[in-house]
């Protein structure tokens, strides 16, 4: 899936997880809106005159159970700390995501000029390695060159043995 990810210009699903989280965060300190949120986050954050306030850093909460640190609120803080002062001081929820987006999504591949769509699809379904060909390999008991070879160099390493 990664290398299909790449080839269409997708950030993969962890990261576009990551995104929402941030941008619920950002929205949430932005507006200090829903109250349960805010007051949660509220608790974690540096006071405005500290070194750490004005750059919008909060405090990390402290973890017991091993499975903890992974849920939203302790994983959310983690990442907003790493990310770069920059995003995190963006006035609006449109100019967060666009600036998160242009760090994670990664560049579309191109397609040599092709226009025609089935052409693009044909060469998408090539680079990732879905060609039509292996349905009509295995309609018609077509083994892969590679696994003969492979079967071949067993067979002759057993006969050798024995």
């Amino acid at each position: 899936m990664e290398k299909l990810y790449k080839i269409l210009g997708w950030e993969s699903l962890n990261k576009r997880r990551i995104m929402r989280k941030l941008t619920i965060l950002h929205e949430t300190i932005i507006n200090k809106h829903p109250n349960y949120l805010f007051n949660t986050f509220n608790k974690n954050m540096y006071p405005e005159n500290s070194r750490l306030g004005n750059q919008l850093i909060l405090k990390n909460v402290e973890c017991k159970k091993a499975r903890y640190p992974k849920e939203f609120v302790p994983s959310t803080i983690r990442d907003w700390n790493q990310t770069n002062i920059l995003i995190r001081n963006s006035k609006t929820k449109p100019i967060f995501k666009k600036k998160i987006l242009n760090i994670i999504r990664p560049k579309k591949s191109p397609y040599f000029g092709l226009i025609n769509n089935s052409k693009i699809r044909y060469l998408t379904m090539l680079r990732v390695g879905l060609s039509p060909l292996n349905s009509h390999k295995f309609n018609y008991n077509f083994q892969n060159v590679n696994e003969c070879l492979w079967m071949h160099r067993i067979h002759r390493t057993l006969s050798a043995v024995m």
